[in-house]
């Protein structure tokens, strides 16, 4: 890739809803596109990402942070634009190299009452595959950046 490590171009993601007669269709007939009464999570978003670089998103509730994060993971395909990670396309990487890739979300309750935090990154790693708590840089890199105590 010439510019940066993450690039997002003209991002959109539309939900459309699933309906018994939608359903039936795609069973019947294979995949049918119901255009009507979708919900725009995402409209026409870009931007770049450079190596090294440290950024977040910020938002309200419903703003589309998870549907971008679910995106750059390859988690879910966009209705329309293209996303580049290095040199792939996260949507279209094999299921095994997708589970190198750890997503955690305020919609994931990372911290179950009671559990401390590094059985809940360890619970949370092993489900993909990761290296061990203590051997994965990231997670350490991660720790010492919010100053966790583990």
């Amino acid at each position: 890739m010439v510019n940066g490590m993450i690039r997002v171009r003209g991002i959109t993601k539309v939900y459309y809803p699933r309906t018994l007669a939608s359903n039936i269709q795609n069973l019947l007939f294979g995949k049918v596109d119901n255009r009507e009464g979708g919900t725009t999570a995402l409209s026409n978003v870009s931007f770049e990402i450079n190596r090294g670089e440290v950024v977040g998103m910020i938002g309200p509730n419903g703003a589309g942070k998870t549907t971008m994060m679910k995106i750059l993971t390859g988690l879910l395909r966009p209705t329309n634009g293209e996303v580049w990670v290095d040199e792939f396309k996260p949507a279209d990487l094999e299921e095994t190299f997708k589970k190198e890739i750890s997503f955690f979300s305020a919609t994931n309750r990372i911290l179950d009452d009671g559990v401390i935090i590094r059985d809940s990154f360890e619970d949370k790693l092993g489900v993909y595959g990761s290296l061990p708590f203590r051997k994965n840089p990231t997670v350490q890199w991660l720790v010492e950046r919010s100053q966790v105590s583990i």
